[in-house]
């Protein structure tokens, strides 16, 4: 396999009030095309900064990080925002969709946030029968269950067909049967699409769903990247 991913003693800091605060102290983490990978660890040792690190959405203060050996620490907000776009889908545990908008036109606005030339609707009708959604298509997100709202924000995820899926505590909001059933999905996703996938959790038992996972803990003021 090839690496996709490469972070090489990237850190974060914010200065607030003329105070320096470390949100992600130096991490190293290589990731490879097809990988699917859980990141664990204590609360606020920096996860979800390196989750958006990766996934263009933040930026480091210092260190090195390339995509397909592309340095996207040298790329503009331009470019970066194309990196984006191409080549990422989100999901986030409290979903984040547009509750005035229909779960079909949730959907379709990734595709024309892509290419807003592309005839969406069509594309966005099939993923969702996929996933199940197909009866509620014209519903607002809060006329949903939350396993259907996550399922539907994963569908939007994965309609642009990402290289990389990251997923920000994914099961954080779903009871115990729904985190399987958006575990089994994911792990389907994986082998069927090879999408690398990247999600940070606190349970190990949906971590253990995943091909490998690495566990960040801070010791000497550092966050190191270990499996």
């Amino acid at each position: 396999m090839s690496e996709i991913i490469q972070l090489q003693k990237i850190k974060k800091t914010l200065t607030k009030r003329r105070q320096q605060h470390t949100l992600l102290d130096e991490c190293s983490l290589s990731v490879n095309q097809g990988d699917m990978l859980a990141i664990t660890g204590q609360s606020g040792i920096g996860k979800s900064t390196l989750l958006n690190i990766i996934g263009c959405l933040d930026f480091p203060t210092q260190g090195k990080y390339l995509f397909d050996d592309h340095d996207v620490t040298k790329m503009n907000i331009k470019q970066r925002n194309m990196l984006r776009k191409k080549h990422f889908g989100y999901i986030f545990q409290q979903y984040l969709l547009i509750e005035h908008l229909s779960v079909l036109d949730n959907v379709a606005l990734a595709l024309q946030y892509r290419n807003p030339r592309q005839n969406s609707c069509s594309e966005s009708k099939k993923i969702l029968n996929e996933f199940g959604l197909s009866n509620h298509e014209n519903h607002k997100p809060n006329e949903l269950s939350g396993g259907q709202q996550q399922r539907a924000s994963l569908a939007r995820a994965i309609i642009t067909n990402p290289r990389v899926l990251l997923a920000d505590e994914p099961t954080g909001a779903l009871d115990a049967h729904n985190s399987h059933l958006m575990m089994k999905t994911l792990k389907e996703i994986n082998q069927s699409r090879d999408t690398t996938i990247i999600l940070v959790t606190h349970d190990l038992e949906m971590a253990n769903y995943c091909k490998r996972t690495i566990t960040m803990e801070s010791i000497l003021g550092k966050a190191v990247a270990h499996e």
